[in-house]
């Protein structure tokens, strides 16, 4: 199997299998009787090429060995090799240019042919119809071959069916690797020198290689195609490698030049730039592959205007293959290599736990936890019910736990940044400890970048300066009112899902209004569409007889929904919480006498009556990375061997705040029995969470959903969903669908299957041999 195009190198025995090819003019056959050696010619193709030749084609050798006359011999040898080539048959075309390429006839003048074919017009379009197949001679000749057979060999199934072999093969092996890596009580040699994403990418690579080879061969055996003997495994084998190997490589140039290139201009999401580079790396990774089979002997050194040649239109067949491949295995394992991505990525990034003591000897399983978050301090009760705190706080004493998005002390604390890539003046700026930055202007402040709760930076501000004893002017003075999303900035699976605190602001700043500001109108319409549904519910009238086709007859009271919600919390127009709109087709967007200019991703322009403020590049201020999470506490260890070896039943809490609550985590908790759980509302750093208590993602079976608040679903839901592609979902059908929209609106589509599984009121679900009765709550929407 070779990647791409067919091999240009002759093999030790000539290209395909014969040595024609290479055969010196000096060397070919003088004989004068040309019966002799016409049927010297035949026997030898038809040997060389037993098995790969038709009955017609057969039959037409069989038909030239009576041809007398040379001349039309000749010519009809070379239409037989040009229809091989144009039908596919390359290996039995080069062995006709070859055949005529290498021999040498002179014929008697009685026989009315007077002159040798060595130095013919015959044998000259043979040489370069052969050269064209080698990937020598002239640039012209050789790009026609490649373009005129990039369909068959872009479409040619045994490739395909290599590509997505391997392709899958490196994924599960990096994935395997990585897994095993963070399992690993503290970090080898190798992974502390490469890192464990590089070291996994490396296993993946040493897999995918002879994966390509295999499955190409096998496919080629079963679609009844000739094999190559045993001695090319070994040069296939290592053309992969390096061919492979350069690809990877200059992905990897190409994808840090990318983002050295780019990241200072903000542009590190425009897509004609990032194509661009990633175009280069690919074609320059095919240029030194080739560079390095011809140094290696495993192809014919060629010139470099014919080996660029050969490299663009192996990148095209790339191109045109992977297309193809995506659509010949079907959406289902398109989605399934990107939930392996997915993890594989989720894993890369976040950081490796603390080295365990000495009691910690417990074997954990391949993707045994993930992230760092609280250290729990509350006893753990006896009973096989037992829960724990996120945090000893207020439940006397214990460490205080540091957070992933954990704020500072006071506002003192926040820090003044002034980088490179941001000119305007630091008096002017505060980042927030969550991600974002606050400009002071003449109108008051803006935000720009709304990362995952920052509401809990602007509430601790608020709090910090005395809260509800601030006048409304006073607040206005000291909290952003003006908003922009830059969906650049945040990570792909928070989206839109910020604004929905954001807007409940309104309640605890004294009527504080806000302006929410999106790049464009589509993504502004979605807002608004997400942050109604949020707000607001489902409308009353499809509310009521939803809920009420979820109770089975003879239900006690079931309610109606819509009137009880409308009647219950009689709620303030949606308007006059926040106001949504959008940056103009310049990119600006007015605000007063201040006028926000987006320049590129993540970068802005402020003017203020007039004149600039200067510039804020949002990569000056990143989101901050998850923290090494402190050691588990003693009460934590003994926990997780009740819920993991002996599969005992417990209730374990995550966070036990709120929404607003700057220094605690979202309420979440798992239900454990028989050493599996079920998530219900998972904060956000569930998965930081399972990380730094070293507790297994293979022990989630799903998660629990009670509404559509994102303090109660949030971002962790799509980061679980790509950890876990078998995840379940376990809310009522009323609360999935709400909850299926809401995601729509903030993140567009996530791709992938929903595993729901419905729960209904009133009735018992047996969950992980647990018997659970849900029944809808009191709240401004449908709740258990």
């Amino acid at each position: 199997m070779t990647i791409g195009f067919p091999r240009t190198a002759p093999r030790p025995e000539g290209l395909f299998g014969h040595g024609a090819a290479t055969t010196p003019a000096g060397e070919a056959s003088a004989e004068t009787d040309f019966g002799v050696q016409r049927g010297r010619i035949l026997a030898q193709l038809e040997g060389r090429l037993r098995g790969g030749l038709s009955q017609a084609d057969l039959r037409e050798l069989a038909a030239l060995r009576a041809e007398t006359d040379p001349s039309l011999f000749l010519e009809s040898l070379l239409n037989f090799g040009i229809r091989k080539e144009r039908d596919g048959g390359l290996e039995a075309a080069a062995e006709v240019y070859a055949a005529l390429v290498g021999a040498n006839l002179v014929f008697a003048r009685a026989q009315g042919w007077g002159r040798r074919t060595q130095g013919s017009p015959l044998r000259v379009r043979a040489q370069r119809r052969l050269d064209a197949l080698l990937g020598r001679g002239a640039l012209g000749p050789r790009a026609e071959f490649l373009l005129r057979n990039l369909a068959q060999q872009a479409s040619e199934p045994g490739a395909l069916f290599a590509m997505g072999a391997a392709g899958a093969v490196y994924r599960v092996t990096r994935l395997a690797t990585l897994s095993r890596l963070a399992g690993a009580s503290s970090p080898g040699l190798f992974t502390q020198v490469l890192g464990a994403g590089r070291l996994a990418s490396l296993a993946g690579f040493a897999a995918e290689a002879p994966a390509f080879v295999v499955a190409g061969r096998l496919a080629g055996a079963a679609l009844g195609h000739r094999q190559a003997g045993e001695a090319s495994w070994g040069r296939d084998l290592a053309s992969s490698y390096l061919l492979l190997g350069a690809l990877r490589l200059a992905g990897w140039a190409g994808g840090a030049s990318y983002r050295n290139v780019a990241g200072p201009v903000g542009a590190l999401r425009e897509r004609p730039l990032r194509a661009l580079f990633q175009q280069t790396g690919m074609l320059s990774g095919i240029l030194l592959g080739h560079t390095l089979e011809a140094y290696a002997g495993l192809r014919p050194a060629q010139d470099g205007a014919t080996t660029l040649v050969d490299s663009l239109a192996l990148l095209l067949q790339f191109h045109v293959a992977g297309n193809l491949a995506r659509h010949a295995f079907g959406p289902r394992f398109t989605a399934w290599e990107r939930g392996l991505d997915a993890q594989a990525e989720l894993m890369a990034r976040l950081p490796r736990p603390p080295r365990p003591d000495l009691l910690e000897l417990a074997p954990q399983g391949a993707l045994s936890g993930i992230g760092p978050a609280m250290d729990p301090g509350s006893r753990v009760g006896e009973w096989t019910s037992f829960a724990m705190s996120a945090s000893g706080r207020g439940r006397g004493g214990g460490k205080e736990p540091h957070l992933p998005n954990a704020s500072p002390a006071n506002t003192n604390d926040v820090a003044i940044l002034d980088v490179p890539r941001t000119t305007v003046p630091a008096d002017r700026l505060r980042a927030l400890p969550r991600g974002g930055v606050m400009v002071k202007t003449s109108q008051g402040w803006l935000q720009l970048g709304v990362p995952m709760w920052t509401n809990k930076d602007a509430f601790e501000i608020f709090a910090q300066a005395g809260g509800g004893r601030l006048q409304r002017e006073e607040v206005k003075r000291l909290l952003p009112t003006l908003y922009v999303f830059d969906l650049d900035y945040v990570a792909r699976h928070d989206g839109l899902l910020p604004a929905d605190f954001m807007q409940y602001m309104y309640f605890v700043t004294r009527g504080l209004e806000t302006t929410l500001v999106t790049h464009d109108a589509p993504t502004a319409r979605r807002l608004r569409e997400f942050l109604d549904l949020s707000y607001l519910g489902p409308r009353e009238a499809d509310l009521t007889e939803q809920v009420l086709r979820e109770y089975a007859p003879g239900a006690i009271a079931p309610p109606r929904m819509g009137e009880e919600i409308r009647r219950g919390f009689p709620a303030a127009e949606p308007e006059a919480l926040r106001k949504i709109e959008h940056l103009n087709e310049a990119g600006e967007f007015v605000w007063g006498e201040v006028v926000v200019k987006k320049l590129a991703a993540g970068r802005y322009e402020i003017l203020d009556g007039g004149a600039s403020l200067g510039i804020v590049d949002l990569s000056s201020f990143p989101l901050p990375a998850p923290q090494a999470a402190p050691r588990p506490a003693p009460a934590a260890r003994d926990a997780r061997r009740r819920v993991l070896r002996e599969g005992r039943p417990a209730l374990w809490p995550i966070g036990t705040g709120h929404g607003f609550t700057p220094r605690e985590e979202t309420s979440g908790f798992m239900i454990w029995n028989r050493g599996k759980t079920v998530i219900v509302d998972p904060p956000s750093s569930t998965l930081e969470y399972f990380r730094a208590m070293r507790l297994p993602l293979s022990s989630i079976d799903g998660v629990l959903l009670t509404h559509g608040h994102t303090d109660h679903y949030g971002n962790a839901v799509p980061q679980l969903r790509a950890a876990l592609p078998g995840l379940k979902f376990y809310t009522t059908p009323t609360i999935f669908r709400m909850l299926q929209r809401q995601y729509a609106q903030a993140l567009g589509e996530l791709g992938g299957e929903w595993h729901f599984s419905p729960i209904y009121p009133q009735a018992f679900a047996e969950i992980l041999g647990l018997h659970l009765r849900p029944e809808y709550s009191f709240h401004p929407v449908p709740t258990i």
